[in-house]
């Protein structure tokens, strides 16, 4: 351990150059609070789609991401508002979506929704084999 007159502290170093400079492993029992800025080192630099991610030994790194979370086009793969996202398979957004929300409605097969759901095309319905409409066109069904 080292003491320098300027108030420096090392422990495994005998040129610390900050007010506390630890070289080597550390164990701390208890809280730690930190009121300043972290710097993680070692880790790259860059303006990619890199992003800090925690690494399964516990250290800090580096990784890729899909480069549609900068811009618009993570709505739908092709940036095509108001379209509803979905995905084609595990890895990848569907281009061009038959679903989109506009001005509070839904629309399935349609572009434009003129009512609060709009669906062009077929609707199947099992299981429970249930539909109910309200308004001036009142059903049921089952």
């Amino acid at each position: 351990m080292t003491i320098q007159s300027g108030g420096n502290v090392g422990i495994g170093t005998t040129n610390p150059n900050a007010t506390l400079a630890v070289y080597g492993n550390t164990t701390l029992t208890g809280s730690l609070g930190i009121s300043t800025t972290i710097k993680a080192p070692n880790i790259g630099t860059g303006v990619d789609n890199s992003v800090i991610v925690l690494e399964a030994d516990g250290t800090f790194g580096t990784d890729e991401i899909d480069s549609r979370v900068w811009g618009s086009t993570l709505v739908d793969g092709a940036g095509n508002t108001p379209q509803i996202t979905y995905w084609s398979d595990a890895n990848t957004i569907t281009g061009t979506s038959t679903f989109v929300y506009s001005g509070g409605k839904v629309g399935i097969g349609t572009t434009a929704p003129d009512y609060a759901l709009d669906v062009n095309g077929d609707i199947r319905i099992e299981n429970a084999h249930y539909m109910r409409f309200g308004g001036s066109g009142a059903s049921d069904s089952q």
